[in-house]
Parts: structure tokens; C-alpha cells; sequence
């Protein structure tokens, strides 16, 4: 659980290369206590200066055993909301600084989240889907507006079972799931609900995401700075990860993924910064590995991942562009992957 107290943010949060050691970064955002990040990220790329959200600012705290009681206290800013036992309906956070627990075995039929808030933070709980509101108002036509975007959320052990989307994020500003399980008919996580402008400090961690193959498991459009860091992807039919639009700084490590693989910029109006894919691992079995049209990136680092497959007997398959690094890449026969 958050702590006033205890979380410390801005500057002090940057810890120096020599507590780090002589490998690590210093450019990612953590808390001062290990014991209250919600996850240890390893180290990201130098280059990568990406933030946690900021916790909500608590004053009061509320049990409810209803929706009702559920959603006035979500309503009223500074108040941490312990939710007990099966709520029938949706949990709608209206106000900032709002903090749903979910006690063992609770549920709610969703959680949303309305636009333009900040400091939000779900923790545990059964539900169907997450959704963020879109940042947008319909005045004749919709119309995007990046002061809309709701900031600073965490999702943490949140258990979603979709039919369509289960993480609805939509378009934010520090956003972060982590430690989460989710199953879904369409995708696990979803950015792209953004109009001119970006997402950005998007942080996947630690979580278990399927879906059955409709749309990919992790789909990021429109994210500038993003850390998709030990998750097991799972997918019946499109890729587990992919990156579009105006996407840039996007780093995935240490990932699992399972039957398919990976597509980075490969639509029209596509403008892709900095990738990063390193240290993961593919159970791979489905025709698509990874798919990278980019022939003018700045610069696309593919390093060190493993792949099992008996589809395909090399990884990126094509000249390596100038500027890109494909490095300590290795390639087995499919084995099945490990049980979760």
C-alpha cells in the first residue's frame, strides 16, 4: 500500500549510479524504500528516463459493501475505498485522489475511471474490464484534448475476464499495471485513444495478459515512453506485442511470449522512435515472429532474446538497417512454454 510518508518523489527519487552499480541506470523513476515500488524494474536503456505514477493523497477511508457506498466514497477526493464482497454494478472513480482496495475474493462488474483526474490507484479485485474515460468532449464532433487525460494511475493484482477489452486504458500520463492477471476476447491492454497527442509513461509489469486473438494482447499507440517488463503474453492468433502511431522510447524486457510474436511500425501513418526488445523469450508457433517495416528508425535494439520454434530459423530474417543493433539473438526448436 502507498505511503505518504514513506513515498518520496521528484529528484529524490533518482538513485546514483554508485548505490545502482556500475551497469544500472539512473534514469528510472523508483521509490527511495524497495519495499514500495510496486515493481522492480531492472534496468532500463540510459536513455529512458520514465516515472511511476504519484500515489493518491489519502485523508479518509471508507469500507463498502455496496455499490452505492462504493461509488459516493469514490466520489469524494482523498479517500481510500476498502471494498468487501461481491458488488453488483460498476465501481466509477469520479474523483482524484481516490484509492479502490479490493479485500480477497471482492469483485465489482468493472472499475472506470473518469477523465481528467489524477492520483489513482486500484488494488486487487475481481472485475470484468479497467476503463479510462476518453479524453475527449463531443461539441458537434469529438474532439481530443490532452488536459482531459486522467494522470497517475496504478493498477496493481487486479484480476480482469474480459469479453472485449480487459486494461481500457485509452490515453494517460503515467499509467502504470502491474502484478495483474487478465484474460480477453479481444485485447489485454489497449493505448491508442489519443487524437494529436501522446501517452506517455506507460509501465506493464509482472503481469499475466491473454487474449484469444481477435487484436494482440498489448497493443501501444501513441505512447511516448513505455516499460513492458516481465509479463507472460499469451495470444490464439495476432501478435503479444505491438507499437504504432506516434510511439517512441518503448522498452520490453524479460517477457514470455507465448504462440505469437511481435509487429513494431508497420502501418501508414506510423512514425516510430526509439525500440528497445531484449531478453525475451518466445514460445513461438504461430507464421508472424516479429514484423518491423522500419527502414529509417532512429534506432531499433533487438538483443539477447530466445526464441523455440520450429516456423522460423532466424529472428529479424533481413538486413539489418543502419543504426539498428540485432545482437546475442538464439534460435531453438519449439519446446512448450513453462506452466504458469
Amino acid at each position: 500500500m502507498f505511503s505518504r510518508e514513506r513515498a518520496h518523489w521528484a529528484g529524490s527519487l533518482l538513485l546514483s549510479l554508485a548505490a545502482l552499480g556500475s551497469t544500472a541506470s539512473a534514469s528510472a523513476l523508483t521509490y527511495e524504500d524497495p519495499d514500495d515500488a510496486p515493481y522492480d524494474l531492472g534496468t532500463p536503456p540510459s536513455e529512458l528516463e520514465i516515472e511511476w505514477p504519484a500515489p493518491p493523497e489519502i485523508e479518509r477511508e471508507v469500507n463498502a459493501r455496496t455499490i452505492a457506498e462504493a461509488n459516493a466514497a469514490a466520489a469524494t477526493p482523498g479517500t481510500r475505498v476498502h471494498v468487501a464482497g461481491a458488488l453488483d454494478g460498476d465501481v466509477k472513480v469520479t474523483a482524484s485522489d481516490v484509492e479502490i482496495e479490493f479485500a480477497p475474493n471482492a469483485s465489482a462488474g468493472s472499475v472506470q475511471i473518469a477523465k481528467g483526474l489524477e492520483r489513482i490507484a486500484v488494488r486487487g479485485g475481481e472485475v470484468d474490464h479497467v476503463e479510462m474515460e476518453l479524453p475527449a468532449v463531443f461539441e458537434g464532433q469529438l474532439q481530443y484534448r490532452e488536459d482531459l487525460m486522467t494522470t497517475d494511475v496504478l493498477l496493481d493484482a487486479v484480476e480482469a475476464n474480459a469479453e472485449d477489452t480487459a486494461f481500457l486504458m485509452r490515453a494517460g500520463k503515467r499509467i502504470a499495471i502491474t502484478n495483474s492477471r487478465a484474460t480477453a476476447g479481444r485485447y489485454s491492454v489497449w493505448f491508442g485513444d489519443s487524437g494529436d497527442f501522446e501517452s506517455e509513461d506507460v509501465i506493464l509489469a509482472g503481469n499475466e495478459l491473454s487474449s484469444e486473438g481477435p487484436e494482440a494482447t498489448v497493443r501501444l499507440v501513441h505512447v511516448v515512453r513505455s516499460a513492458t517488463v516481465d509479463n507472460r503474453l499469451e495470444n490464439g492468433a495476432k501478435h503479444n506485442y505491438r507499437t504504432h502511431g506516434r510511439a517512441d522510447m518503448n522498452w520490453a524486457s524479460g517477457n514470455v511470449l507465448i504462440n505469437s510474436g511481435i509487429m513494431l511500425g508497420t502501418m501508414a501513418d506510423d512514425s516510430i522512435g526509439k525500440q528497445w526488445f531484449e531478453n525475451n523469450t518466445f514460445y513461438h508457433r504461430m507464421p508472424s515472429l516479429i514484423e518491423i517495416l522500419l527502414d529509417e528508425s532512429p534506432s531499433v535494439t533487438l538483443r539477447r532474446n530466445t526464441i523455440y520454434s520450429d516456423v522460423w530459423s532466424c529472428f529479424l530474417c533481413r538486413e539489418v538497417p543502419s543504426g539498428w543493433v540485432e545482437e546475442g539473438n538464439r534460435m531453438f526448436p519449439y519446446r512448450a512454454p513453462p506452466a504458469k
